[in-house]
């Protein structure tokens, strides 16, 4: 189910407490500071719940803010644990959930969130 989370331009404690009811956080300091400058993320990484429960349901799920090298600009990573051993049927099922979840937003949301399997 859906939290609610804060539609105001400002990133609080409640909506982090919300996020964390479901993602876990690593670097949560780094993941603040982006949702705190993009806080037209929460509804949508509220919204990838209910995706990512209906599409990797077993997975773990964990959100970081990594620095892209190449583009030396900042995004939030959604890592899920690989349920599947098939690879191909694994790069199925994540690609549909980020056509499901994603595919509608512009290209400047897309840049700032990915969803990849957590190989760590």
């Amino acid at each position: 189910m859906i939290g609610i989370i804060s539609q105001s331009p400002v990133f609080n404690q409640a909506d982090m407490d919300d996020l964390k009811s479901f993602y876990q956080v690593r670097s949560e300091n780094d993941v603040v500071k982006f949702l705190a400058s993009h806080p037209n993320l929460l509804s949508i990484l509220a919204l990838g719940k209910d995706f990512i429960s209906q599409y990797l349901h077993e997975s773990n799920v964990f959100i970081d803010c990594i620095l892209d090298p190449e583009l030396a600009e900042y995004q939030l990573v959604i890592y899920l644990t690989r349920t599947i051993d098939d690879t191909e049927a694994a790069i199925e099922q994540i690609e549909k959930l980020y056509d499901e979840w994603l595919g509608g937003y512009d290209s400047d949301i897309r840049s700032q969130i990915y969803v990849r399997y957590d190989y760590l």
